[in-house]
This record gives structure tokens, C-alpha cells and sequence, in this order.
């Protein structure tokens, strides 16, 4: 897949410049649940440090704990929903002075949805396909709603942009 940007508006939330830090990571659709784990434990560790040396910013607990299970929930959703054995999926982290933004990109054509797109970006309830959003509620209610300041989605790539500001979106 190829590297992937946020729109400007959302750069901006963040105070991404262009000097500024993103990381892109590509996984197999056969990738098991707990190495997607695995990976954003081992990437609490690059943030940190990513944070200390160029923004000279302490990370809290509570905003990394917010970010983590954000991103496993969207990850998550990717492998399960986006992509199958076959397919890859990328989630790229683009860190700037007043935040972090997150984006998810995957195979499937649900993100490329309008009426998703609206649905997203405003945190609504989602009637699915088949008018069964069971399955899709659980990681938007549990983890990416309530853990994201601002959703973006970016139709035309299918990529889910979720911003978390250290001040809260405010």
C-alpha cells in the first residue's frame, strides 16, 4: 500500500509540520490479534521517546492508555472487516506539537462510503450492510469513539484518520 497523509485541517489540529515525525507500518491480513498487541506495546516506547527529544513533552499514562486502545480497536477492525489472509493493512501515526493523529487504511470499500464518511466523522450509530451493525458497534463504541477527539475519513483512499489533542480536542 502506499504512504497515506491527513488532510490539512488535520495536520493543522495537531501543529504537524512539515518537518514533522509520521511512521507507516504495513501488516498481512493473517497477522494475529496479539501481535497487533505486541506492536502498539512496543510502540508506547517510540512515542515517548519521540515526544521527549523534539517536542520536549512528557507523555501521560492516560493519553498513551487512550491512543493504545484507540489503535487496537481500529486495527483490529481493519484485519477483521478490511482485510482477509491475502490483503495488507497500514496504520500510519503522524505526531505533531498539540497531538497525535492516527490513520487506518485497509482493503475493503466500507470507508469509501459517504454515508459512512457522515456517520464517522459525527460518532453516529451505524446501520450496516444488512441493517446489522452488531459486530461493527463494538470496537467503535468501546474504543475508537470515546478514546478520538476528531474522526476524519478520507473516502477516495479509505483511510480513518482519528486525532487525539493533548488538550482534549479543545
Amino acid at each position: 500500500m502506499n504512504s497515506f497523509m491527513p488532510i490539512e485541517k488535520i495536520l493543522e489540529s495537531i501543529s504537524w509540520k512539515d518537518s514533522g515525525h509520521c511512521q507507516y507500518t504495513t501488516f498481512s491480513g493473517n497477522v494475529r490479534d496479539n501481535s497487533l498487541k505486541n506492536y502498539l506495546e512496543s510502540h508506547e516506547i517510540f512515542l515517548k521517546q519521540s515526544y521527549r527529544d523534539n517536542f520536549e513533552r512528557e507523555l501521560k499514562k492516560d493519553f498513551l492508555n487512550k491512543i493504545f486502545a484507540l489503535s487496537l480497536g481500529a486495527l483490529k477492525n481493519a484485519k477483521h472487516h478490511g482485510s482477509n489472509e491475502l490483503t495488507l493493512f497500514t496504520h500510519g501515526i503522524f505526531l505533531g506539537e498539540k497531538g497525535i493523529c492516527n490513520g487506518f487504511q485497509d482493503r475493503g470499500k466500507f470507508l469509501r462510503r459517504e454515508d459512512i464518511k457522515k456517520t464517522l466523522e459525527s460518532k453516529s450509530e451505524i446501520k450496516d450492510f444488512n441493517g446489522d451493525s452488531e459486530g461493527v458497534h463494538v470496537g467503535l463504541k468501546a474504543y475508537i469513539y470515546p478514546n478520538t477527539d476528531l474522526i476524519y475519513v478520507d473516502n477516495p483512499t479509505g483511510v480513518l484518520y482519528c486525532v487525539n489533542r493533548f488538550d482534549g480536542g479543545k
